[in-house]
């Protein structure tokens, strides 16, 4: 039969029969199951590469058919009239292609447009970014009117006038259209739709009988499935090295494999391809990893390459043709049999797509997306039976086989991100509650006792990926809720409640997860790994934020969401132990607290549910709500404000605690963990709302036991609720080190700055009465104190915030100019008018940028003439809820504490810590009488007055006496702040001259003292100087007079003859001999030291050796040296005290010579040391080790394992007496060395102790032994004397 009769033959006969009505979808599969093996399984003797002949042949006779039948004859010889374009673009994206977004049009950062689209749309020139798509199912977004604020259309896909708008398809072409669809469809699945282990039989709907299998040419194929390969290189040597093809075969068989996704290797019978997959399994594990090798039938193998071009035409008839896309929804809508308790045709779709390869599974999703994602109303009912296979199409994405793939899933991003679909399947369909439970129950089998444990999960690789992949339901959980509508129904309320239930299961779950106690006496041997807990709370911390937002925009589900945190909290208690309180008689007060502290108690950084309360608690008054409205005070098991603190209070001390270096045995990870707490992108979520819940608890409490909590929970007490210093500065018996002491000075200033923190940091909306605009416009400020930045580098300190708020913020307070460097980039600096809204202790600042920023503030401030001062800036006021927190400042306990801690300056040890605290606690102060001023001009019935407490407990006085006290000089500029505010809220005008005069004369006293002494220093330095240049003339007296010997008058000059003469410290050659200097001997004179200085090479300061000064050190290394023994083959063990003849094995010491103080070495060697043992699994591939006290010296690098104390030049000994100067020491010392070294007669002594069992009267027999010997040599000298006279 001609090849145009065969291509005509079906599509005639197909149109006669549906004109009778009489065409059905199994005459067309009928169709396709004789014609696809005939055309697509090459001849038994045709080798491998014949299998590519047949492409052209295939497309001819088996896919135009179909066209032909459908679109006419038109659609064939390409005669067709283009037809109008889609008003939805939906260009697939491929992995790598750019994608763009508008930041001022887009619904979210999902909404995406093509390049195409991009240029021709207005959104280039708005504020746009551009990303890279990663291939997993997404489409370009131009048209869709739910995805855009504004501009939806570029220029190619408006919407055309009404007379140019495509018909709807006639009622032949939908007739057609259905039954073609239908049989395509039912083909796919009779194809896709099968395990793995039938691929050796023919399906009995593709079966052509045994006549068509005779014995002897029945055929099978070994066949290659891609789920990921994409090194084709491997797969062709591989290829060619197992199958018998040339190079060229296995080169094309490797890039069918990428480009297919299936490749056929060999034809062959069932046991020829038996062996060839047996020759491969091996090569599978190491080049074949991605790729699954199976024995197919021939027949099975020709029509799964059919339906995969076969889906791709379907895909490619519905792109031309618009009108054909409600007819495709229609056919995937419909039951096999018609019958609702069966499946319908898209749920079966869906069902198979986990047994489909990569190439296979791809081209059904682009199917999919061009079939019912660009038409509303499919997309609704796509997302209707995907929310209800959510669950089964979650867990089939989890075996190990799945992961990484691209699977149905990942379409949810084109269904959730819809609002009103989103919103009409949360409320028909609880879609809510259905995707964040699919994640609590697969979580629930990793709890113990109702809590989340992950480190189990972490150790074994396959539940650490499948906990990774479930992870992503949270993402399709913020896609729900990524819109919150103006009014929420009551079905759409009642959704959300449910999802909102679930949400704080896996809540609840979280809370409290992975607690860490201090490490006291030994350290980790081994971090745990924390990667999945950084990765839960991260993935919860946008969804906590939206559910916040919705909590929001309805009372009524603030208060369920409220009513429902409080209970679930209280069942999140600590244990009853750490409630238990005790009277503590405190500053005249009986306060009931728990005096338990951190270092003794379990702390966790994930407080997930104790967070979302917090920022549910800051919406409660834009409603009329509080902690005590009646909705609330109703319910049983609410927790208590003190419960509420526990959990969030021991976050923040712990995570200051770690910075002081007081968590260090617990390992590197704990570090890690405290600074992801405080890092920009995470600070907002966590350690905000953990200072959001001290505010509020601040706001509930007592004041009193609210700062005696804090204070026994940051150590800064010992359990009797003793103060450090309070009983004097003296170290008690059981701390001689000072370490507890120190450790609570630590805690102390720590405390100070937490009480700071909670009373000022109210720049957040719900704390403070502030916008969002203000707040955003705070951090910008601050950040920009520290350095000018360029807009990068600013909004990544502040990647949260709206870009539109966010520039518009730095344009306010910053100028855009050049820096003044050797770059001359252009960078944001701060304007001059808002630098005194600068605060040195605010909470997003570390260390690094507190201490830089406030260097750059004061250099800034000189330059303009004005103070070095850095006061604390004027907070805004609180919202009428939390006013009550203010009250910590005034309370008896903190009024007390300041006191007492100020007292101490007079009289404690100097120290760093209590020099921060000094300056913390003017800060504190400062920021109180802020507060006092502010209110001062307001008309509010109940001020705030922190002036008057402070004046009645004494503190003005301490204040006052601080001046000029050299304790406080590096701030004396607050101090002298602080006061003249002080004076002048208490109206003590005079007073405060008075002080100020006698301040300014203390300090001209103070001034004229040091001028003395500098004078005084200044003449003894000339006067040395004068002595060792006269000194240094009488020694050379004849080499100066020389010269003058050609000098006419033959005489010195008047003037060298004073310098000569004039002197009491020179030596005259005319001396007594009693008078001469000595060298050596008993009788030596003593040496005047010259002081030494050396430049530390850690911190460059010049600093002179002395006993009163910091230590000095060198470097050195100290090894066993035998380069001068006389017999090094020698075992024995080395010497103790004294060295043998031999000079075996004898330690020897070098040094660079490069000195450092003391305490910068121990801390370089501290952290060196540190770094280190982050990971004790690690070899380091350097020339020290840790473990042996080795390190590099900082400068020349070279290997050092000890340190060298540098001490002062040493002056001599002390003349002796002439009657000891005639014994001869060297022999008694080497004598009586020999009688200590020896054996005791009649000792029982045990090697680790020799001594301990001999005579008690051992030193007098050690002295008698000494005289003995002394007496001896007296007698061998004189003997010896006599001989020499004699001779």
């Amino acid at each position: 039969m001609a090849e145009a009769d065969y291509l005509a033959t079906p599509v005639q006969e197909w149109a006669q029969l549906f004109e009778r009505q009489a065409l059905t979808t199994e005459l067309i599969r009928e169709f396709w199951k004789e014609s696809v093996p005939r055309l697509t399984v090459p001849p038994p003797a045709a080798p491998v590469e014949e299998q590519t002949a047949f492409e052209d042949q295939r497309h001819r006779l088996l896919l135009r058919p179909l066209s032909r039948f459908l679109l006419g004859d038109d659609a064939v010889d390409g005669e067709e009239s283009a037809p109008p374009p889609s008003q939805v673009c939906g260009k697939v994206f491929n992995n790598g292609d750019p994608t763009y977004s508008c930041r001022d049009c887009a619904q979210d950062p999902t909404c995406v447009l093509c390049t195409e689209c991009f240029r021709q749309s207005v959104h280039r020139y708005h504020r746009y970014q551009m990303c890279v798509s990663q291939g997993n199912g997404g489409f370009c977004d131009c048209g869709d009117f739910e995805a855009w604020k504004g501009d939806p259309t570029c220029s190619s896909h408006k919407p055309p006038p009404p007379e140019q708008r495509p018909t709807e398809a006639s009622p032949e072409q939908a007739g057609k259209a259905s039954v073609l669809f239908s049989a395509a469809m039912q083909y796919m699945l009779s194809v896709f739709d099968r395990d793995a282990s039938t691929l050796k039989i023919v399906p009995l709907e593709l079966d052509l009988g045994r006549e068509h299998y005779p014995a002897r040419n029945q055929r099978y194929a070994t066949m290659a499935y891609n789920f990921g390969v994409t090194a084709t290189d491997k797969v062709a040597d591989t290829v060619a090295q197992v199958t018998p093809c040339s190079q060229e075969e296995a080169r094309a068989a490797a890039t069918a494999l990428k480009k297919e996704g299936a490749a056929i290797l060999l034809y062959n019978d069932i046991t020829g391809c038996d062996e060839l997959l047996k020759r491969l399994k091996p090569e599978q594990s190491r080049k074949l990893r991605r790729a699954e090798l199976h024995v197919v039938h021939a027949h099975v193998a020709a029509h799964q390459l059919f339906t995969l071009r076969l889906v791709r035409h379907l895909r490619e008839m519905l792109e031309r043709r618009p009108t054909l896309r409600p007819l495709f929804n229609t056919v995937m809508q419909q039951t096999v049999g018609g019958s609702e308790l069966m499946p319908s045709m898209l749920e079966r779709v869906m069902a198979c797509d986990g047994r489909q390869w990569k190439q296979a599974r791809h081209e059904t999703h682009l199917l999919l997306i061009q079939g019912m994602l660009m038409d509303m109303e499919s997309k609704k009912y796509f997302a209707q039976m995907f929310t209800a296979r959510y669950r089964e199409q979650t867990l089939a994405s989890l075996p190990s086989s799945m992961q990484d793939q691209i699977t149905v899933q990942d379409l949810s991003v084109q269904i959730y991100t819809v609002p009103s679909i989103a919103h009409h399947l949360m409320a028909e369909q609880d879609a809510l509650a259905v995707v964040i439970g699919t994640l609590v129950d697969e979580l629930r089998t990793h709890t113990h006792g109702g809590q989340l444990v992950l480190r189990p999960v972490t150790s074994d690789s396959a539940a650490r990926r499948r906990f990774e992949c479930v992870i992503s339901c949270l993402t399709d959980a913020k896609y729900l809720l990524s819109v919150v509508p103006p009014t929420q129904s009551d079905k759409l309320r009642a959704g959300v409640r449910r999802g909102l239930d679930m949400l704080l299961e896996l809540l609840y779950f979280c809370e409290g997860m992975e607690p860490v106690v201090r490490a006291q006496t030994a350290h980790v041997l081994y971090d745990p790994q924390y990667e999945l807990q950084m990765t839960l709370s991260f993935s919860l911390a946008p969804l906590v934020n939206q559910v916040l937002e919705w909590c929001a925009s309805d009372r009524q589900l603030l208060v369920y969401a409220y009513s429902a945190v409080l209970s679930k909290l209280h069942s999140r208690l600590p244990p009853d132990k750490y409630f238990q309180r005790c009277e503590v008689l405190r500053f005249g007060r009986r306060l009931s607290v728990s005096p338990l502290s951190v270092m003794t108690m379990p702390v966790s950084l994930e407080l997930p549910l104790s967070r979302l309360l917090a920022g549910l608690h800051l919406h409660l008054a834009a409603h009329g709500l509080s902690y005590n409205s009646s909705e609330f005070a109703s319910l049983e098991d609410r927790v208590t404000p003190a419960q509420m603190l526990e959990r969030p209070l021991r976050a923040l001390v712990v995570d200051a605690q770690v910075q002081s270096g007081l968590w260090r045995r617990n390992g590197r990870w704990l570090e890690i963990m405290c600074s992801w707490y405080s890092l920009p992108v995470q600070v907002a979520d966590m350690r905000d709302r953990d200072l959001q819940v001290a505010q509020i608890c601040a706001s509930l409490m007592d004041p009193d036991e609210f700062v005696a909590t804090l204070l026994f929970r940051h150590g800064a007490a010992d359990t009797d609720g003793t103060l450090a210093g309070e009983h004097g500065e003296a170290l008690p018996e059981d701390d001689p080190e000072g370490e507890r002491r120190e450790h609570m000075d630590s805690n102390m200033a720590d405390l100070l700055l937490l009480l700071l923190h909670v009373f000022a940091e109210r720049y957040h909306p719900g704390v403070g009465q502030v916008t969002k605009e203000q707040c955003l416009e705070n951090e910008v400020i601050q950040f920009l104190c520290v350095k000018p930045m360029t807009h990068s580098q600013v909004a990544k300190q502040l990647s949260e915030a709206d870009s539109g708020m966010l520039e518009a913020a730095v344009k306010r307070v910053a100028d855009f100019a050049t820096q003044q460097d050797f770059r001359g980039q252009l960078t944001y600096h701060i304007k001059p008018e808002y630098t005194h809204r600068y605060t040195p202790m605010w909470h997003h600042f570390s260390r690094h940028y507190r201490s830089q920023s406030e260097q750059r503030l004061r250099r800034l401030r000189r330059q303009r003439g004005e103070s070095a001062c850095l006061p604390p800036p004027a907070a805004p006021p609180f919202q009428p809820a939390l006013r009550p927190a203010r009250a910590i400042l005034t309370c008896d306990v903190t009024l007390q504490v300041l006191l007492q801690q100020l007292n101490r300056m007079f009289d404690a040890p100097f120290a760093a810590s209590l020099e921060l605290i000094l300056l913390r606690s003017l800060f504190l102060i400062g920021t109180a009488l802020n507060e006092e001023e502010r209110e001062a001009n307001t008309d509010e019935p109940e001020p705030f007055c922190f002036s008057g407490p402070a004046q009645r407990v004494g503190l003005v006085d301490v204040l006052q006496k601080l001046v000029g006290n050299p304790r406080v000089s590096p701030h004396a500029d607050l101090l002298a702040w602080v006061n003249t505010k002080l004076n002048r809220l208490l109206g003590r005008t005079a007073a405060a001259s008075d002080s100020q005069a006698a301040a300014s004369e203390d300090a001209g006293s103070e001034q004229k003292r040091r001028r003395a002494k500098a004078a005084a220093l200044r003449s003894r330095i000339l006067g040395q100087m004068q002595a060792q240049q006269k000194k240094f003339i009488s020694e050379n007296m004849t080499a100066l007079a020389e010269p003058e010997e050609a000098e006419p008058s033959g005489a010195l000059s008047a003037e060298r003859a004073a310098a000569v003469t004039g002197s009491a410290m020179d030596l005259s050659e005319g001396a007594e001999p009693d008078r001469w200097p000595v060298c050596l001997g008993p009788r030596q004179s003593a040496r005047p030291a010259a002081p030494a200085e050396y430049t530390c090479i850690l911190c460059q300061a010049t600093e002179q050796v002395s006993s009163t000064r910091p230590a000095m050190v060198m470097a050195a290394f100290v090894q066993l040296s035998t380069v001068l023994s006389r017999d090094r083959a020698s075992t024995a063990a080395n010497p103790v005290l004294y060295v043998p003849s031999s000079l075996h094995r004898l330690p020897h010491t070098s040094s660079c010579g490069h000195a450092m103080h003391a305490a910068c070495w121990q801390r370089h060697f501290d952290s060196v040391a540190r770094d280190r043992r982050a990971h004790p699994r690690v070899q380091y591939l350097s020339s020290f080790d840790v473990q042996r006290h080795e390190f590099l010296c900082p400068l020349c690098l070279r290997l050092s394992n000890t340190v060298i104390p540098v001490v002062a030049e040493w002056g001599g000994a002390a003349p002796v007496p002439a009657a000891a100067a005639t014994v001869d020491h060297i022999d008694v010392w080497l004598s009586g060395l020999m009688v200590a070294c020896g054996p005791v007669r009649g000792g029982g002594g045990t090697e680790e102790d020799p001594c301990s069992c001999c005579d008690p009267d051992w030193a007098d027999t050690l002295t008698a032994a000494v005289g003995c010997q002394l007496t001896e040599r007296e007698s061998e000298l004189h003997d010896r004397q006599i001989q020499r006279e004699g001779i």
